[in-house]
Order: structure tokens, then C-alpha cells, then sequence
């Protein structure tokens, strides 16, 4: 009887969801989250730590991954009306968007160049990227 009560409730917004698509936007979202924000407050001088440097390609993979993951949720939201929802998916478009673009251009497989992003930037956007991807794993369908 209790599994009956509590499997009603999953995928419901506000619980937790173990889809694929959810675990992949909670995992990416905190190791986003945390590669732009630790960076971030150590520039800052908000703390006195900060991440080992990260081999580029490292970096830009996942943070590309994190953009196709960020476009995943935000076509999820379109089902969603809500002005939230959608303030969130035009924010998580342009955020994957300008992620993902710098990507690239860092593997130097665009025929232009951007301009240079410098590092409070790309924190910025790896934070917002990682918040993004959170809310996202709990929101949507």
C-alpha cells in the first residue's frame, strides 16, 4: 500500500525525477555550478580557494555536453506556459547557445573567431549554465 502512495507522486513537479534525462541535468548542473562559482568567488576574493587549473578540452566538453543537456530541458519546457517556465527556457537557450559556440571556437572548428570570453565571463556563464541545468532537473516533463 505505502508503494502505491509514494509511486503517484513521482514525476510530479517538486519531486525528484530519475530519468536519464533528470540524472544527467542534476550531475552536469552541480559540476557546472561548481566550476564556475568556486573560480568566481575566488576572484572575487570571497574565498581564498579555487579549483585546480582544468585542461581546456576537459572544461569545454563538459561544458558543451551541459549546453546540449540545457537545450534538451528547455525544448522540454515549451510544454510548459507558466511565465517562469518560460523566462527560464529563453534564458536556457541563449545560455547553451553562447556556451556551446565558444565550445567550438575553443576547438578551433569555427571558419571565424569569437571575441575572447575572459575568465569572470566564462565563470558567469558555467554558474548560470549549472543553475540552469539544476532547475531544469526538477522542472518540465
Amino acid at each position: 500500500m505505502a508503494h502505491k502512495k509514494y509511486s503517484k507522486h513521482m514525476g510530479k513537479k517538486g519531486f525528484v525525477d530519475f530519468t536519464p534525462r533528470k540524472i544527467a541535468s542534476y550531475i552536469l548542473g552541480i559540476v557546472l555550478l561548481i566550476l564556475g562559482i568556486v573560480p568566481l568567488l575566488n576572484s572575487l576574493k570571497l574565498i581564498s580557494f579555487t579549483l585546480p587549473p582544468i585542461p581546456e578540452f576537459i572544461l569545454w566538453t563538459v561544458a558543451m555536453v551541459g549546453s546540449v543537456v540545457l537545450l534538451v530541458d528547455a525544448y522540454h519546457e515549451i510544454h510548459e506556459f507558466g511565465t517562469f517556465h518560460k523566462v527560464v527556457m529563453i534564458a536556457t537557450f541563449i545560455t547553451a547557445i553562447v556556451i556551446f559556440i565558444y565550445g567550438i571556437n575553443a576547438f578551433i572548428a569555427l571558419p571565424f573567431a569569437l571575441p575572447p570570453v575572459t575568465g569572470i565571463i566564462l565563470d558567469v556563464l558555467l554558474a548560470i549554465g549549472g543553475i540552469l541545468l539544476f532547475i531544469g532537473g526538477f522542472m518540465g516533463i
